[in-house]
């Protein structure tokens, strides 16, 4: 039930040479790899909780922002957040970024980029991306120490219902994991990107994909640009 073989290598392929260093087609265009085909429907634990960072997970949401911080708002149009004093590192603010738009839009076989919103919080970052399908949510735990960062993944793993790792060319040796319904995560540079597509609608999606391969393909234009 995942992607047919070639096609996820073609994906795995173009990303490692993207990081390593060599023609990177996701960073300064529109390209998008391909993914898998699947399932459906999501449950969260309720609860919350606080990371060694101060980071609250929990909620209805799955992740609650309690920081006063105003939330950002930027449409296809805007300049990033990055841009803000305060706001989160050039890293984390490129899953709002234009090229990761272009990613969704490639995706989804949209006419424009998509609408998206962000939020600046407690050292989260999220782009909520409109679509006709429903909201994809990208999200950042913009955190840059060993330790907390990888207690925010394993948290967050422990949270997910249906997780498996990523492993082989799938995860470009970065720890990750997947849902069946629709979540994917990596972990680089001790921060955690976090593409949740389980309230997509089945329906919408393009043909052959599930939830899932929606987001491992989003997630993975968001890896192959990822460096600081």
């Amino acid at each position: 039930m995942r992607i047919q073989g070639w096609l996820r290598t073609v994906a795995c392929v173009t990303v490692l040479g993207a990081l390593s260093g060599l023609a990177l087609s996701g960073c300064d265009s529109r390209g998008a790899v391909p993914s898998r085909p699947g399932q459906s429907a999501h449950a969260m634990p309720s609860g919350r909780h606080t990371m060694p960072d101060g980071t609250v997970m929990g909620g209805d949401d799955r992740m609650s922002e309690t920081s006063s911080t105003p939330s950002a708002s930027t449409s296809s149009s805007s300049t990033s957040p990055a841009d803000e004093a305060d706001g989160p590192s050039s890293a984390a603010a490129m899953i709002c970024s234009r090229e990761t738009a272009g990613a969704v839009q490639d995706t989804f076989s949209l006419a424009d980029p998509p609408h998206r919103t962000a939020k600046w919080s407690d050292g989260v970052y999220r782009c909520d991306y409109k679509l006709p399908a429903g909201v994809l949510k990208l999200t950042v735990a913009d955190l840059d120490q060993t330790g907390p960062g990888r207690a925010w993944f394993d948290h967050l793993r422990s949270r997910l219902s249906g997780t498996t790792s990523l492993t082989g060319m799938e995860n470009f040796g970065f720890p990750a994991f997947e849902t069946t319904t629709g979540d994917v995560v990596f972990l680089k540079d001790h921060k955690t990107l976090w593409v949740d597509a389980t309230a997509l609608r089945g329906s919408k999606l393009p043909a052959g994909y599930d939830r899932t391969d929606v987001a491992y393909q989003v997630a993975v234009a968001v890896v192959a640009c990822w460096d600081e």
